[in-house]
């Protein structure tokens, strides 16, 4: 038996969907399942960023209330001694890299990627 048990599919979105429509939510300050089923639908890459179906209120709603968020929250204990990011910019596609290369803390050792995603 699992330690947190859910469902796998609920209403045609994955575990991993919602953790997605989630953590995007967060990060663009989503302020309700309204909010972020509009932003996602006006989103043309949320395909890239591993959305495959249509994420609707409906279904998240569903799937915040039916699946255990203590898998999310084991998720997210991650063992910060290991290789995480200590810096992460998203920006606009206009923003040159440049513009904040100095505020950068480079750490002897460390790999610095740089992605302008378009």
């Amino acid at each position: 038996m699992a330690l947190h048990p859910m469902p796998r599919e609920s209403r045609g979105m994955t575990a991993r969907e919602q953790f997605i429509a989630m953590a995007f939510a967060q990060i663009t300050f989503r302020e309700s399942l309204r909010d972020i089923e509009a932003c996602l639908r006006g989103c043309a890459h949320s395909y890239a960023m591993g959305i495959r179906g249509n994420i609707t209120r409906t279904n998240l709603a569903y799937a915040n209330e039916h699946r255990d968020w203590r898998v999310y929250e084991a998720l997210a204990q991650i063992d910060l001694t290991g290789p995480i990011p200590v810096f992460v910019r998203i920006t606009d596609g206009s923003v040159h890299d440049v513009h904040f290369m100095d505020q950068i803390d480079y750490q002897p050792g460390s790999i610095c990627v740089f992605d302008r995603c378009y």
